[in-house]
């Protein structure tokens, strides 16, 4: 709930000056369709493994800005603990119609995992999305038919308090194309990001608070925006 892999969720709808586009526009969609009519099916745990599949239409309070149509998507998802280490991942696929002329579609596979050593609380997680988008014409001179996001995160949760555990955590992210161009996108854009946060846990009431920060940066056509500051603050009551 504090921080996510999605620059989009954290700065989408930030004009980054020089480059004459908003960050969403920059960056690609690593999270696809989150919300819609959908129908779903999830699997017993065989040995700490989870299957998923869904196919459903977008609701657009949480889809995609130019998801239309139908959706469908499918996961494998494992955890477990060995020891003093716990282990989750996952990998999961979807694939999307968009809006726009060419009946263009687009794709997302994710693949993630995240270590963490009980006893002290360190963790390590880390994730890779590789977008991409087809329709019935090909991409055109300096256009691509995909683009990546790397995210890798570590921190420490202890509790240190008798509030509750306290959480320190650093985090980066890295993607390439993903600039929109129509169809496809543009190959020579990226963006980077690096950020840090804490968490403090207040079990007698049930809440989290939050602080975070990030700084981004995104390049499209060699031009290269100026850096954008983000802190957020907040907190969270379960009830």
């Amino acid at each position: 709930f504090a921080t996510n892999n999605n620059p989009n969720l954290k700065a989408g709808g930030v004009y980054v000056y020089d480059t004459f586009r908003h960050l969403r526009d920059i960056a690609p969609d690593n999270q696809g369709v989150t919300r819609g009519k959908l129908i779903r099916y999830d699997s017993p745990t065989i040995a700490g493994f989870v299957a998923s599949a869904s196919w459903g239409e977008p609701d657009y309070v949480g889809a995609p800005w130019s998801a239309d149509g139908d959706y469908w998507d499918v996961a494998l998802r494992y955890a477990g603990e060995f020891g003093a280490i716990r282990v989750a991942a996952g990998v999961g696929y979807q694939d999307y119609e968009r809006e726009g002329v060419g009946n263009p579609e687009q794709s997302i596979l994710t693949v993630g995992a995240s270590i963490q050593h009980v006893p002290t609380g360190l963790y390590l997680s880390g994730s890779h999305d590789s977008i991409g988008r087809d329709a019935n014409f090909k991409p055109g001179v300096g256009e691509s038919d995909d683009a990546t996001a790397w995210y890798v995160q570590a921190g420490i949760g202890q509790k240190w308090t008798s509030l509750g555990k306290t959480t320190l955590y650093g985090e980066y992210l890295k993607t390439e194309g993903g600039a929109n161009a129509g169809a496809y996108f543009y190959e020579n854009s990226h963006t980077k990001s690096w950020g840090a946060g804490i968490i403090q846990d207040i079990d007698a009431a049930a809440m989290s608070l939050y602080l975070t920060y990030n700084k981004i940066q995104a390049e499209v056509g060699g031009i290269k925006g100026e850096d954008i500051d983000v802190v957020m603050g907040g907190g969270r009551i379960k009830f």
